[in-house]
C-alpha cells in the first residue's frame, strides 16, 4: 500500500502551508487537519504516530499506534526513556536535536518491522500502562477503607 500521512497540527500553528507543501511534494496521500478536541479517530487510524513527549504518546499507545516520540524538556525525556526501555515505541531524543533524517529513518524502521511488531508493541504498552489508572486508584482506596481500624 502507498504511504499515507495524516498530519494534525495546532489551530495556533503558523506553518500549516509549509507542512502541506512539504508532505504534498513527496507524493504521499495526505491530509493536514487542525487539531480537534478529540484525537481518538486520528490516533486509532494510525500505525505510527510522531509526537512530542506529552500525553499524546500515551493516547497513541492506548489506541494501538506505535509512538515515535521526541521531547521538549528533561522531564519528558526521562519519562519517554523509561517506557521505551520496554519496547513500547521509540524515543527520538530532544526536540532541539531533531532532524528530518532521523524522523525518516525511524518511520522507515517502524514500517519495515511490519504489523506484527507494531501490534506486539501495542500489547506491551497496554500491559505496561494500566488501562484505567482511575479504576486502580479507586480499588486501592476501597481496599484501604475496608481494612479494620
Amino acid at each position: 500500500p502507498a504511504f499515507e500521512a495524516r498530519v494534525v497540527i495546532s489551530p495556533m500553528a503558523g506553518n500549516r502551508g509549509q507542512v502541506e507543501a512539504a508532505i504534498g511534494a513527496k507524493g504521499a496521500a495526505s491530509a493536514v487537519r487542525i487539531a480537534p478536541t478529540d484525537l481518538a479517530i486520528d490516533l486509532a487510524w494510525a500505525d505510527v504516530v510522531l509526537c512530542t513527549g506529552g500525553l499524546i504518546k500515551y493516547e497513541a499507545i492506548f489506541l494501538g499506534a506505535y509512538p515515535l516520540t521526541f521531547s521538549n524538556n528533561a522531564g519528558e525525556s526521562e519519562d519517554t526513556l523509561e517506557w521505551s526501555k520496554h519496547g513500547v515505541g521509540e524515543y527520538l531524543g530532544p526536540m532541539a536535536g531533531l532532524s528530518s533524517n532521523r524522523v525518516a529513518a525511524a518511520v522507515a524502521k517502524a514500517v519495515a518491522q511490519g504489523p506484527q511488531h507494531l501490534y506486539a508493541s501495542s500489547q506491551r504498552g497496554r500491559a505496561f500502562f494500566s488501562a484505567d489508572p482511575a479504576v486502580a486508584a479507586a480499588r486501592g482506596l476501597i481496599a484501604h477503607l475496608e481494612q479494620p481500624q
